[in-house]
């Protein structure tokens, strides 16, 4: 799995690609932690776009983002038109903690990068 970050301002984009298992879900969890940690970011995107396959491992990625993120008043944004990864969050009911966006127009207006 990779992970790519991008910032902008006081803003933080993270792309998720690959596989996100149990297997790697641990050291992705640490890297983003240690990320999210260092900066004081008012909106977390995370972006699930690349993600090939995500079990239930995902939930507790984004859920312990949304943990960090909150501690500094963070507003997280969650990313994926895969309808699999949908249900996934659905079901778990993260859209008590992040806003979940399933449409890429959607995503445009909702997060609006300063780089654009």
């Amino acid at each position: 799995m990779d992970i790519l970050f991008e910032e902008t301002n006081q803003a933080l984009t993270i792309f998720l690609s690959g596989e996100l298992d149990h297997h790697n879900a641990v050291a992705a969890k640490d890297r983003i932690a240690m990320k999210l940690s260092t900066g004081c970011y008012r909106e977390i995107l995370y972006h699930l776009g690349g993600l090939t396959f995500m079990d239930s491992s995902g939930i507790g990625l984004i859920a312990n983002g949304c943990k960090v993120a909150s501690v500094f008043g963070g507003t997280v944004f969650l990313f994926t038109e895969n309808p699999k990864h949908l249900k996934i969050f659905t079901m778990a009911n993260m859209q008590e903690l992040t806003t979940i966006i399933s449409d890429g127009k959607e995503l445009e207006t909702l997060w609006k990068s300063p780089t654009k």
